[in-house]
């Protein structure tokens, strides 16, 4: 990951109380994610940090669209992406590792956080698990010429009844 200064918060300087930031990623900020799921992407980041004396709260709502790879045809498609949470960073005399996935320590002595990261895996987590082109009135609108392409290739087992099998028992006896 390249570093840059663009997502950074100068959290020093401000006072107590509630401030709001915006951030956009484009598709220059997935580039910096060397084997990223998202190729391309527009996403409005809104943060609004909650600063204390002994804490920042920051409030991440995250609201756009990003490029990902289907999963059923191979083909990219565009998917809405949309995911709120919270991060806490709390202040320490000694930098340490993170404690949990929302909390962070710090040390007095830093002034800013560089958030970019965070972005990154937030908009990850907005993504469901099974990525794949949305149905249209019923109708799937993946590549047509892959789906057959799977059809073709189906192994499907011969259905057979259990019933069957009870018949052959009761033969057999």
């Amino acid at each position: 990951m390249k570093a840059n200064h663009q997502f950074v918060i100068l959290f020093r300087g401000l006072s107590p109380g509630k401030h709001d930031f915006t951030f956009d990623v484009d598709n220059n900020f997935f580039n910096d994610f060397e084997g990223s799921e998202i190729s391309k992407g527009k996403v409005l980041v809104n943060i609004r940090l909650n600063k204390t004396a002994n804490l920042l709260e920051l409030d991440f709502n995250l609201k756009g669209k990003v490029i990902v790879t289907c999963d059923r045809c191979l083909d990219e498609f565009e998917m809405a992406v949309k995911y709120l949470t919270k991060l806490f960073v709390k202040f320490g005399d000694i930098a340490e590792e993170e404690e949990d996935d929302e909390i962070i320590i710090l040390s007095h002595a830093d002034g800013e956080l560089d958030i970019k990261q965070y972005i990154y895996e937030y908009i990850h987590l907005s993504l469901p698990y099974k990525r794949v082109h949305p149905d249209k009135q019923g109708q799937s609108t993946c590549n047509k010429e892959m789906l057959k392409k799977l059809d073709e290739y189906t192994i499907r087992e011969p259905k057979v009844s259990p019933l069957n099998d009870l018949k052959n028992l009761m033969n057999k006896n």
